[in-house]
């Protein structure tokens, strides 16, 4: 049976020691300092991690109702990027990466590039499936059809069945 658990880290921190495996783990910490983006530069980075926030919501469809307007009501630089961390960002790689940035700002403007790339690729995705729904969808031409029965005709089998065939 497996159990699940929603944490929420109180702060960041780096493990110094390792003191005990059982019947618990347990470990010798520092705390890590985290700064927190104010002004009108961090004002400004929420309002366009918001944005493209909506714009991978809207290609992506997978986000309810309300985890876009939870995610989207977070004004502060670190819980938005913590969150749209979680949200988003699948590689281990990256996921370290994040955690490990200390400033909620530059934790916040990888972010938008990751999005801004996820983004991007959703958009030709959908550029794509509708040329491929526009090549599948457009009447065929008779021309097609008779250039199939010309080759036909010259094929073996149709030598060998000797029926005339007829194109519509």
């Amino acid at each position: 049976m497996a159990a699940f658990s929603l944490l929420k880290g109180v702060s960041r921190v780096h493990i110094d020691e390792y003191v005990d495996e059982e019947p618990f783990m347990r470990v010798k910490i520092e705390v890590k300092p985290e700064t927190q983006g104010k002004g009108p530069q961090a004002d400004a980075l929420v309002r366009h991690a918001t944005s493209l926030f909506e714009r991978y919501a809207q290609l992506n469809r997978r986000f309810s109702v309300e985890d876009i307007n939870s995610i989207v009501a977070l004004k502060t630089t670190s819980r938005l990027s913590d969150t749209l961390a979680a949200h988003l960002v699948t590689d281990m790689e990256q996921q370290q990466d994040l955690l490990e940035t200390l400033d909620s700002v530059e934790r916040l403007e990888k972010i938008c590039v990751i999005m801004g790339n996820e983004i991007e690729i959703l958009e030709l995705e959908g550029t794509i499936r509708s040329v491929c729904v526009r090549r599948l969808t457009a009447p065929r031409k008779s021309s097609t059809c008779e250039s199939s029965c010309v080759q036909f005709r010259k094929s073996w089998a149709w030598r060998s069945l000797r029926r005339p065939m007829s194109c519509v």
